[in-house]
């Protein structure tokens, strides 16, 4: 099964450690026998000038996620981020070098451009870069990860063999008030998703999940809707560690912090998945 489309949209601001930042909401727009739509989570960022700094719930603080004052042959290393895979890295930072810039024209605009290279100065088998390869990734201002999507991804790392884990893929549609580029044949809005999703929308924005993160519990609020019949949770292995009838809340206690997928199956045989983060602080 794979992603029709990963979906960032920034939707409001919100006050973090006195800090004023966006909340961006991640959807994965998926097509297997049947579309359905999956939660990806909340990043909130904040924007300067030269850098954009994403709130990194490793550090709970802010720490930088692209870097555009920098030269080329520039060695940059940064706080560990949250990866485009569920994987919870060992090393506090990764590095990169910034091997060339270049202005390049995208669809509407021309925009710099960071190429950049993973280096590995400390020994460690952990590493993120904005592409598929150590050797080559790439970021531009404006629309940020050019080959990985939003967030770099994790090299090396272990992929679990399940539908919940999946790479982002190269950017296809970006938009704001500015600017519309499309680098894609294919529909921006739904990735080349049936427009059936629609119906999958209005159902989402009836369940909420919360806390996230969570300690103990994590609990259900359906707006009166009662036809969830069972809620799994998977872990980064995508094993499945937790299964029970829909009781309205989830006991977390016991598992290790981390990121997990909690599934929701209802009684028409559709599924609804979000990303939740579990941590015991």
């Amino acid at each position: 099964m794979g992603y029709g489309a990963f979906e960032y949209t920034a939707d409001k601001d919100t006050v973090i450690q006195g800090i004023t930042a966006t909340r961006l909401r991640e959807r994965l727009l998926v097509q297997p026998s049947a579309p359905e739509i999956w939660e990806g989570g909340d990043y909130h960022v904040v924007v300067t000038p030269d850098t954009v700094f994403i709130y990194n719930f490793y550090f709970d603080r802010f720490t930088p996620l692209y870097v555009f004052n920098v030269s080329e042959g520039d060695t940059v290393c940064l706080p560990t981020l949250p990866s485009g895979l569920i994987y919870e890295p060992e090393d506090s930072t990764f590095c990169y070098v910034v091997d060339s810039i270049r202005v390049l024209p995208y669809d509407t605009a021309h925009l710099r451009t960071y190429f950049t290279r993973f280096i590995n100065l400390y020994g460690s088998a952990f590493g993120l870069n904005w592409g598929k390869s150590d050797t080559f990734g790439a970021y531009a201002e404006r629309i940020g990860g050019i080959y990985t999507g939003f967030l770099p991804e994790c090299l090396w790392c272990p992929i679990p063999l399940s539908t919940s884990v999946q790479y982002r893929g190269k950017l296809r549609c970006y938009s704001d008030a500015g600017y519309r580029i499309q680098l894609t044949d294919n529909d921006c809005n739904n990735g080349g998703m049936p427009q059936s999703v629609a119906s999958l929308a209005d159902r989402k924005k009836t369940i909420a999940i919360s806390p996230v993160p969570t300690r103990n519990f994590l609990y259900l609020h359906t707006n009166g809707e009662s036809d969830i019949v069972q809620i799994s949770l998977i872990n980064i292995e995508g094993k499945e560690v937790f299964s029970s009838l829909y009781t309205g809340s989830v006991p977390v206690q016991q598992f290790p912090n981390g990121v997990y997928m909690i599934q929701l199956m209802f009684d028409d045989g559709s599924r609804y998945i979000q990303r939740v983060i579990l941590g015991h602080f």
